[in-house]
């Protein structure tokens, strides 16, 4: 199963595609996003499925965001 933990790392990579783009000197980890289901965090190691089924509770597609964790240094702002 894809875990919370696997879309952190992808949407991590992602925005260090686009920050180094914009040539920023950001450098953004897994471990400094809270992806976020009707705005709570989910644990890393719950699966899209669990996530669906407990936290979205909707027949529609799944929507996640993101959000900096709060204690993170970095000067970007939630996404």
């Amino acid at each position: 199963f894809l875990r919370i933990r696997k879309v952190a790392s992808y949407v991590a990579k992602e925005l260090n595609q686009i920050i180094g783009e914009e040539g920023l000197q950001e450098d953004i980890q897994a471990e400094d996003l809270d992806i976020l289901c009707h705005g709570n965090p989910l644990s890393p190691e719950m699966s899209l499925a669990t996530a669906r089924q407990f936290k979205w509770r909707s027949p529609d597609d799944l929507q996640l965001t993101f959000r900096l964790r709060p204690n993170n240094d970095s000067s970007l702002n939630e996404g």
